[in-house]
């Protein structure tokens, strides 16, 4: 897997995630594209609990404690909150640069100092 190429079995939103990163950013190494690459899975697997989600009831009945919620809603949750520490891990901001400001992009995180730098154009 090289910087440029999405790895193999990637779905739709894990692909784009991956794209939209490689074009604006430089990775600092495989490490950071490891970082994304699992980014990129966790995406596809909430985009499919999502779905499951979609024609699901939020509440279901057991034998045991009658009416809980559903267990995809703690299934996604929890996801979600893998995918916010892989993008933790990957520094990159929280925002945009302004359009038309290339540059240093703010760092995320005062315990590190290295900041994401937008590709050249």
């Amino acid at each position: 897997m090289t910087a440029k190429q999405a790895p193999k079995g990637l779905g739709a939103p894990g692909r784009k995630f991956w794209r939209d990163i490689v074009a604006e950013y430089d990775l600092a190494g495989p490490h950071e594209a490891e970082l994304l690459a699992q980014s990129c899975r966790e995406l596809d697997l909430i985009a499919r609990l999502d779905a499951e989600l979609a024609g699901a009831p939020l509440t279901v009945m057991t034998r045991a404690h009658g009416e809980v919620s559903n267990r995809l809603l703690a299934e996604v949750a929890a996801h979600r909150r893998t995918l916010l520490s892989l993008l933790r891990e990957l520094k990159l901001p929280a925002e945009p640069p302004a359009a038309g400001q290339p540059g240093t992009l703010r760092a995320v995180g005062s315990y590190d100092r290295r900041s994401h730098r937008r590709k050249a154009s």
